[in-house]
């Protein structure tokens, strides 16, 4: 066990950095997003709002967080969702519903369009001490509507208390399956037990309270709670475990291959602690078959005037179908000679994986592009000016990395970077865009394709407020191209449609769905195409085809337009429309033909000359010799009789 209380060894920490006695690593920066010019005030009420939470899935953005008095009763968890990459918010949803009981410790997780959460609310007291027991509920539909919660820990027997020490629990969910892990306490023999429990709903969550708990270990320490990762149907569980009293406490592991509804071997010892050491404050993420966890490994040093070295531990994890393996020793990220490094937070995508820790009042982390085989050197997030204490969160969407932490005071109060080049993080940004009043914004994370969104307490009001801030932004789509099949047609004369090729694109940062219509003049052509989910910097070809033999002889112009577009709040409308004007945005230059009917000499007279210049080009099609298009009457692309019929039908009309 460490020799100082923890807080008096963070303020150490804190003196030692301060007074310029510890220099840490040169700063390494990447190219960062740019996130949105305001900053939305998600909760708009006039009493406390606190420790926020969030998930993305596609468009759609869910922050829930804790709420005092909102609604005239006790501490409740309120809920909201935005439909649009955060650009706006519906109405406030209370999920929590006894109104004489606090809640605590509001944990989120999302997956397709089921939205999950899970808190501790206290029900007793025992010697004036509250207990908590562990509430839940789900919603299906993108949380427009939550389900009742239940209690998910009245069928586990001998339960006292879910939130032993203040600690939280944690979810995680994939396809219908949602897993929560929490560390409970039962009395045996009299004692205070402290178990590991996992329970699995394999339908959305409908029958989380009623399932089997798995009890994971009934000999966990005491002062962290276990933590959870899901990929597909693997679940995996970390957690510090002290299988006896002579044992040092040390991180223990266990998977399930079936989506956390068995956990089908006993739990097992990762790290290689030693008789002065404990295994602190793990973090886990996986990708892919890989499976990543980092903990903090304290050393006691047995004398009076030396101060404990924590070292932040890694180890990575291949899953094999039925087994997880650690083929390879823990590996000691950053060793120092100082209680330096704690409260690791890990984050993984592809091959590449990311550890960042807290070393005195800086963040430092290191990187790995082979799936924590080798890590490159240590680099540092900030300086001491940018960090403040604990709150480091990271995650990762597609090929991107992100890290937000707490600032060093309450100008700077939320900081923010990502990673995309698999090395080093972006320049940091301050997030909060004013001033704020708080040096604990329990700054939270999450995002969903190329967006990523923040969401932070500020205490500028004075009340609590919850803040939100995103790199979606808002939409812009174009019509980018226009391809004809010809540029002209014959008025009266039956013809194969013209088709045209539109070409749209997204050239925002969001993700968007539009309708693109087709006029010639101001008369539609053929039915509007609408195109779903086109990702940002990615294109969409639609057709539509065009009856032209009931047109009158004239010019008309093709214009193409980008309308409907979702989310709201586009802006820049210069290019959703494009006419056809030739260049490299059309295939035929000025506004398409219509011309008399038979008159391939365009010289408004159907006579011998027009018949000819059919008859010379007999028989041609598109690349033969004598090839001419305007011969071609009825675009069939073959010169055949059928053109001569059409001339001749028409012969002596003029305009």
């Amino acid at each position: 066990m460490p020799l100082f209380p923890r807080p008096i060894l963070i303020s150490f920490i804190l003196l030692v950095s301060l007074t310029g006695l510890i220099e840490g690593p040169m700063i390494v920066h990447a190219p960062s997003p740019s996130f949105s010019s305001t900053v939305n005030d998600v909760s708009m009420d006039p009493t406390p709002s606190g420790y926020p939470v969030i998930a993305a899935v596609g468009s759609y953005v869910y922050v829930a967080w804790l709420n005092n008095t909102v609604f005239g009763e006790n501490q409740n968890v309120l809920f909201k969702v935005s439909n649009n990459n955060g650009i706006s918010f519906g109405n406030v949803v209370k999920v929590s519903k006894n109104p004489s009981e606090d809640s605590n410790n509001v944990q989120i997780a999302a997956t397709g369009s089921n939205v999950y959460l899970v808190w501790q609310q206290n029900v007793t007291f025992v010697n004036q001490i509250p207990t908590y027991d562990l509430f839940f509920s789900f919603s299906t539909n993108n949380g427009g509507a939550f389900s009742n919660p239940v209690d998910i820990g009245t069928n586990i027997s001998g339960l006292t208390d879910s939130e032993p020490n203040g600690l939280p629990p944690h979810i995680a969910a994939s396809g219908t399956d949602v897993t929560v892990v929490w560390l409970g306490t039962t009395i045996i023999h009299n004692k205070t037990a402290y178990n590991v429990f996992a329970k699995t709903s394999l339908t959305g969550g409908s029958d989380l309270a009623t399932v089997t708990a798995t009890t994971l270990s009934t000999t966990a320490y005491p002062y962290v709670g276990p933590e959870i990762s899901e990929v597909g149907n693997y679940v995996y569980v970390t957690w510090t475990d002290q299988p006896t009293t002579t044992t040092n406490p040390q991180t223990y592991f266990v998977p399930s291959f079936d989506g956390g509804s068995t956990f089908p071997t006993l739990p097992s010892s990762i790290s290689t602690t030693k008789s002065n050491q404990t295994d602190l404050y793990q973090a886990i993420t996986a990708t892919g078959n890989n499976v990543y966890v980092a903990w903090t490994n304290d050393t006691f040093v047995s004398c009076t005037t030396c101060i404990s070295p924590d070292n932040t531990m890694f180890r990575a994890g291949t899953n094999n179908g039925a087994s997880v393996s650690f083929s390879r020793p823990p590996i000691n990220l950053y060793k120092g000679n100082l209680l330096n490094d704690f409260y690791p937070a890990i984050a993984g995508t592809g091959t590449a994986v990311f550890v960042a820790w807290f070393n005195y009042s800086q963040i430092l982390y290191r990187s790995s592009v082979d799936n924590g085989v080798n890590f490159n050197t240590v680099q540092s997030l900030t300086n001491s000016a940018e960090t403040g204490l604990y709150q480091l969160v990271m995650t990762s969407s597609g090929a991107n990395i992100y890290a937000a932490w707490t600032g060093s005071s309450p100008v700077n109060s939320v900081y923010f970077a990502s990673n995309n080049t698999a090395i080093t993080f972006g320049t940091p940004q301050i997030l909060n865009l004013s001033a704020g009043s708080t040096l604990l914004p329990y700054t939270v994370i999450a995002s969903s394709g190329t967006t990523v969104y923040a969401a932070w307490q500020d205490d500028t009001q004075g009340n609590g407020d919850i803040l939100f801030r995103g790199t979606a932004g808002v939409p812009d789509v174009a019509i980018a191209s226009m391809a004809m099949s010809r540029g002209f047609a014959y008025s009266g004369v039956a013809a194969v449609p013209i088709i045209i090729d539109v070409t749209a694109s997204n050239l925002g940062s969001v993700t968007a769905s539009f309708v693109v219509s087709l006029k010639a003049n101001a008369t539609f052509i053929g039915t509007n195409q609408t195109i779903t989910n086109l990702a940002p910097g990615t294109s969409s070809l639609v057709q539509f085809s065009w009856a032209t033999s009931g047109l009158a002889r004239g010019n008309y112009t093709i214009t193409a337009y980008a309308s409907q577009v979702s989310p709201s709040g586009e802006t820049n409308l210069s290019n959703n429309i494009l006419a056809c004007q030739g260049g490299a945005t059309c295939n035929y230059p000025g506004p398409f033909s219509v011309r008399l009917g038979g008159d391939v000499t365009n010289d408004c007279l159907v006579n011998v000359v027009d018949l000819t210049r059919v008859a010379i080009a007999f028989n041609s099609s598109p690349g033969s010799p004598g090839w001419n298009p305007y011969s071609d009457l009825n675009n069939d692309r073959t010169i055949n009789i059928t053109d001569l019929v059409d001339v001749a039908i028409n012969f002596n009309n003029h305009c």
